[in-house]
């Protein structure tokens, strides 16, 4: 009986704990466990080698499997994006150009301080680089580059920009730049230029190139438009750009993109979409601009740049602009820029053009209308005057008063058609009307060069948007006027106006002293 027991014992035991060449028992094993079993829960494997020390309790330390590409890109973003065979290469600046922007000589200084204040700052935390020299005319910029002359003489330009003169030299350098103007003062061309350059010294041809080599981010389709208006103007090497934006034909985008494009200037929202639908290759892209950047992180448009940015390059060149330098544009330029070099015209601070007289005058709600139609009424014959509301129904409202007077006028507001409101800008460009009543979408981008009045018949929300309509004026050399209505529901904002308005070299009114200490003794 006993025997019996036995055999049956061994038999069941070579069934549960069977002796495999496939399951050989490991080298170290705990002490709690036999030979064969051990042998079968923990075989060993070439997937798994077995560690130099053995916990007692368990045989193997946790193992991951590597992150996969499409979730590593996406946690890592300082990765370079797998597709990305190349690096962003620079043509060396050309002796007789590197030998200019980087002479020792006393002639920078005094030429910054007499153009606009022109402040330079190198924000690399060690190391400090030279600053390379201004750039005082386009032939000091752009002599090795004849198809880039022959197009700014064809322009007719006569000199560069503060702004210009001073971020040409750090952009055809290869750095990362942050461009800081006001509104109107060239800052288009300033990232334009060096950017045709850099698409043309890459080492990977246009032919071998999949998708486009150029990005530029805009907040608004109107900015987005006029950008594309500007960079048509200047054919270099027979670079093709398309303009990307909501509220446009999306087929024909899509068309265009996919025909082949050198250079995309978009807004942040249409350009996620066709992103995230796998309709657009980011990959090739070694040139970057964020243009006004301070309004696209006010219009909520951050999280769409960074997905966009991922899918980008991180070797690329890196140009962001903007009229004002608050924290959150500081901080999207340390996440995203490598060792920027700022320039900066002016001030950090606050500073509406000095070329615009600004007018203030305190009224009440109920007597707004009765002023805008005494201003018209005493325009000259070539006067053109932008009206600035704070809601659409009042763009609306105020447009069909005016007409209902006999006057020629058209409205911009976001609840227009795209076709409605590029016909209104058009109209307002080629002088058939000379009165556009609009919200502050057309704050910033609008591009009229002669534009002799802003009216801000609404105070602004805020005084970085009463800078950029005030900025709709005094262009390209030119004088401006600009006449705002404060009610007393605007008070709160008298102390930061008047503060403006100095720093402009601008008289105030006893009136606006008067709202200041007010508000501040009543808030």
């Amino acid at each position: 009986m006993d025997h019996g027991c036995s055999q049956r014992r061994r038999r069941l035991t070579s069934f549960l704990l069977p002796t495999s060449d496939l399951l050989p028992s490991p080298d170290v094993c705990p002490p709690s466990f036999s030979p064969s079993l051990t042998s079968f829960l923990l075989p060993k494997s070439d997937l798994l080698p077995s560690p130099d020390v053995c916990p007692p309790s368990c045989s193997r330390r946790a193992v991951l499997l590597p992150v996969p590409d499409a979730l590593s890109s996406f946690l890592f973003p300082t990765r370079c994006p797998p597709s990305c065979s190349r690096r962003a290469v620079l043509l060396p600046v050309p002796d007789a150009l590197s030998s200019f922007l980087f002479a020792t000589s006393d002639l920078p200084v005094p030429y910054r301080k007499e153009n606009n204040n022109i402040f330079v700052d190198d924000l690399k935390e060690e190391g400090k680089r030279p600053f390379p020299n201004p750039c005082r005319t386009f032939l000091e910029a752009f002599q090795p580059y004849p198809g880039i002359m022959d197009n700014i003489e064809r322009v007719g330009f006569t000199k560069p920009t503060p702004i210009q003169s001073q971020a040409w030299p750090v952009l055809l350098s290869g750095e990362d730049l942050i461009g800081i103007a006001q509104t109107g003062t060239g800052k288009t061309l300033a990232y334009l230029l060096p950017g045709f350059i850099h698409m043309d010294g890459q080492p990977v041809s246009r032919a071998d190139r999949v998708g486009p080599a150029m990005l530029v981010l805009s907040p608004t389709r109107e900015l987005a438009l006029q950008i594309e208006s500007e960079c048509s103007k200047y054919s270099y090497k027979g670079f093709k750009s398309v303009c990307i934006y909501g509220g446009g034909d999306r087929r024909a985008q899509i068309k265009k993109v996919q025909a082949g494009v050198d250079i995309v200037i978009a807004t942040p929202g249409r350009l996620n979409d066709l992103q995230m639908n796998e309709l657009i290759d980011l990959k090739s892209i070694t040139y970057v601009v964020l243009d006004e950047a301070d309004r696209m992180l006010d219009m909520g448009f951050e999280p769409q740049i960074l997905k966009i940015l991922l899918d980008v390059r991180p070797d690329r060149q890196t140009v962001m602009t903007s009229a004002t330098w608050p924290p959150g544009v500081r901080r999207l330029a340390k996440s995203y820029l490598k060792n920027p070099m700022m320039v900066y015209v002016g001030t950090l601070d606050l500073a509406a053009v000095t070329s615009v007289h600004q007018s203030v005058l305190f009224v009440t709600e109920e007597d707004k209308k009765a002023y805008v139609f005494d201003f018209i009424r005493n325009m000259e014959p070539n006067d053109k005057v932008l009206i600035f509301v704070g809601k659409k129904i009042m763009a609306d409202d105020l447009s069909s008063d005016l007409c209902l007077r006999g006057l020629a006028v058209q409205s911009l507001h976001g609840d227009r058609e795209q076709c409605d409101r590029e016909e209104a800008l058009r109209d307002f460009k080629d002088s058939r009307v000379r009165i556009l009543v609009a919200t502050d979408l057309a704050s910033r981008g609008l591009d009229v060069i002669d534009i002799t009045h802003i009216f801000n018949y609404d105070f602004p929300r805020n005084i970085e948007e009463y800078v950029h309509r005030v900025g709709r004026t005094g262009r390209a050399g030119r004088s401006g006027f600009a006449v705002t209505l404060v009610t007393r529901e605007d008070w709160r904002n008298a102390g930061e106006l008047i503060t403006i308005l100095e720093r402009a070299g601008q008289v105030h009114t006893p009136h606006a002293t008067h709202a200041t200490h007010y508000y501040n003794v009543n808030a």
